[in-house]
């Protein structure tokens, strides 16, 4: 479990973030969505660690301490089953268009970035 001055600078950082894109309404999912790596970048910034990656993914966290950080599990978590993205199976706010494609609504511009 991360101290409460991590996750409080954590959380602070997600709803930075948040704020500047304009995605307030998807929560930390909208970050942990194509934007998961600036995240971990400037957490560790913030708080120390570092940037590492999720097996077999494309997901950023922190690393610090033996726990895992994400924007959206600022309080971390030992195992990487436990992180939300990775529950869902990798899929942060995606949509498959009518061709079968599967897109981020960042790389079409849908959610201001």
């Amino acid at each position: 479990m991360a101290s409460r001055d991590t996750t409080q600078q954590l959380d602070s950082l997600t709803e930075t973030m948040l704020r500047e894109l304009a995605c307030g309404q998807y929560g930390a999912v909208a970050i942990n969505s194509g934007l998961c790596a600036e995240w971990a970048e400037r957490a560790v910034a913030l708080v120390g660690g570092s940037v590492a990656w999720v097996s077999n993914s494309a997901h950023a966290v922190v690393g610090l301490d033996g726990m895992m950080y994400d924007a959206e599990t600022t309080d971390g978590v030992a195992d990487e089953h436990e992180l939300p993205w990775v529950a869902r199976g990798g899929i942060g706010i995606e949509y498959v268009d009518d061709e079968g494609t599967t897109w981020c609504p960042w790389d079409r511009g849908y959610i201001a970035q």
